[in-house]
């Protein structure tokens, strides 16, 4: 049963780095239509663990993991970085054999092609 071990663990990486990628994708529109200043994210996929959290909301009525809704944003930057993953994460798809992970996929190709105005 290795193998099988060895294709669910390459799809909980490929999922966890989904996750980073929109957690900083996310991050970082979110920064950006607040005016403050966001750096241009290094290359590759940043753990959502090393982001700042500097995310603030002028209501207090919100809980802690909420946010008020936005239109979407895909700046050049980040639809350049979906668009790379989006291969990986194709890639890893046919790796691992599964194609419950077309939602996934679904996703990253429409944010790709979503991009908006310029990065400032």
């Amino acid at each position: 049963m290795p193998h099988a071990d060895n294709k669910a663990i390459r799809k909980a990486v490929l999922l966890a780095q989904y996750g980073d990628l929109m957690q900083s994708w996310i991050r970082y529109e979110r920064t950006r239509l607040a005016g403050e200043e966001v750096a241009t994210p290094s290359d590759g996929i940043e753990p959502a663990s090393s982001m700042s959290s500097s995310l603030s909301e002028s209501a207090a009525d919100l809980g802690e993991w909420e946010r008020r809704s936005t239109d979407l944003q895909v700046s050049p930057t980040y639809a350049e970085r979906i668009e790379r993953f989006r291969h990986h994460f194709e890639s890893g798809m046919a790796v691992v054999g599964d194609e419950s992970l077309d939602r996934e996929l679904s996703i990253l190709t429409s944010l790709s092609a979503h991009e908006s105005s310029g990065d400032e």
